[in-house]
């Protein structure tokens, strides 16, 4: 009588669930080189944190919606004073819904140089921010190498929040309209925001640290979207509590601490 033949073992022979396995990791593996290739600054902080609670460290995810601009329903008569006294001055606002601006003479027509139209930047952002008393929302100070446009957070953000007011919109604007006719003569832009040493930790923003760069990043943007200024030659930073220009011991110091910088470098003189 002819033999049996043996059943065949139940279950995947060993070598398939090993090769199942490997495809398993090449597959996670492409796709963690996806999305470093197409990581922005979001993707990577979510990246970071999936990171972080894989190696057993607490933290969490949150998926932030960038929109810089906070919608108001009532204006301020001292933001308005500002945005007027620059205009008077003759920079013009630039519009964000498709109108351009009137043509005007630029620096370059007349054959600057750096120095000269650099310190004739600093006198025309000078004549048209402190006129009126209005450099209690904007202060600016001249070094060498820069000028550093500060302003006080309460003027663009209202407290623990990174969207813009919509009535900075037209203070940014305006500001930005004067610096762009001396953009041949500028090396970039940098975009510090900075806080005070009272630690938060809301929906949106974990800490003082997240909050100046995402505050930064809004100013930028703004920047950017309405083709204020090229973006190429912009630099953003966020430092969080840890840059202070006053003790966090008093309220007005923690004040004068709550700010965003825009520091303007000035192009390098070929000797």
């Amino acid at each position: 009588m002819k033999r049996k033949s043996p059943d065949p073992p139940e279950g995947a022979a060993d070598w398939v669930v090993s090769y199942g396995d490997c495809m398993s990791l090449l597959l996670t593996f492409f796709i963690m080189l996806y999305s470093f290739s197409t990581v922005d600054a979001v993707k990577w902080q979510q990246l970071a944190e999936s990171m972080r609670g894989a190696l057993g460290k607490s933290s969490y995810v949150e998926q932030q919606s960038f929109s810089p601009i906070k919608k108001v329903s009532s204006s301020s008569g001292n933001k308005g004073a500002i945005i007027q006294t620059i205009v008077d001055k003759g920079g013009s606002i630039p519009s964000i819904n498709g109108e351009q601006p009137a043509d005007t003479d630029t620096p370059a027509d007349t054959g600057y140089s750096v120095e000269e139209a650099f310190g004739d930047l600093y006198d025309d952002l000078l004549q048209g921010i402190t006129a009126g008393g209005n450099e209690l929302y904007v202060d600016i100070i001249r070094t060498e190498s820069s000028i550093i446009l500060r302003f006080t957070n309460k003027i663009l953000f209202e407290s623990g929040n990174a969207d813009l007011d919509e009535e900075a919109l037209d203070i940014i604007s305006a500001i930005m309209a004067i610096i762009s006719e001396y953009e041949e003569y500028l090396d970039k832009l940098v975009i510090e925001g900075n806080t005070d040493n009272i630690p938060i930790n809301t929906a949106r923003y974990r800490d003082n640290f997240e909050l100046s760069i995402y505050r930064a990043l809004n100013v930028f943007y703004f920047i950017e979207r309405s083709d204020l200024f090229p973006a190429n030659k912009i630099e953003i930073k966020g430092y969080g509590e840890n840059n202070p220009i006053a003790t966090n011991d008093t309220s007005e110091g923690r004040a004068l601490n709550r700010r965003t910088d825009i520091v303007i470098m000035k192009a390098e003189v070929d000797e």
